[in-house]
């Protein structure tokens, strides 16, 4: 189950996941964004941390580390490539 809360601009300003087979998988986050829409921290009360995503000069994302263990980039064609570690 996934559950998704917005701001006035549409940005997700908060986030639930909950797996009731799977309580690792359990996520409520709270992000905050910029005049830019781009994520400038994200928090939470339960769940991995996730690191702030990076962004290009045009706002691009270009780097995001999700769960605390997974890097995606971004390439040129705006696909995610999967890093280890």
């Amino acid at each position: 189950q996934q559950g998704w809360d917005f701001d006035a601009t549409g940005n997700w300003k908060a986030f639930t996941q909950f797996n009731p087979l799977d309580a690792d998988q359990t996520l409520d986050q709270q992000r905050v964004h910029n005049r830019a829409n781009e994520i400038t921290q994200i928090a939470r009360t339960v769940g991995a941390n996730w690191a702030t995503p990076t962004y290009d000069r045009n706002s691009n994302t270009t780097a995001l580390l999700l769960n605390g263990s997974s890097r995606f980039s971004v390439g040129k064609i705006s696909q995610f490539r999967q890093h280890a570690g």
